[in-house]
């Protein structure tokens, strides 16, 4: 499901969801790559994960701070992801 404490995890507060892009990853609008871009992550950019959606074909996605998301499948997660809300 989730990949949690990879290398290269990242800091932030006690009960953060960090996520790390594993290479450059694009950022969406919502949780699936239809959804517009919306930004990117650079390889090793680091970013707080706030909520987690899963797309019309199984994939998981993580919704960073800036309400932007990512695949789970191209980041590294570490802290407390498992315990996420469910967003979308």
């Amino acid at each position: 499901m989730m990949r949690n404490g990879g290398p290269g995890g990242g800091g932030g507060g006690s009960g953060d969801c960090i996520v790390v892009a594993d290479s450059n990853v694009n950022q969406r609008s919502g949780p699936g790559t239809t959804f517009d871009r919306a930004g990117f992550l650079n390889k090793g950019e680091e970013a707080v994960a706030i909520a987690v959606a899963e797309d019309n074909d199984g994939a998981l996605w993580f919704q960073l701070e800036d309400e932007t998301w990512v695949r789970a499948d191209v980041v590294t997660s570490d802290g407390d992801c498992d315990n996420l809300p469910e967003g979308g």
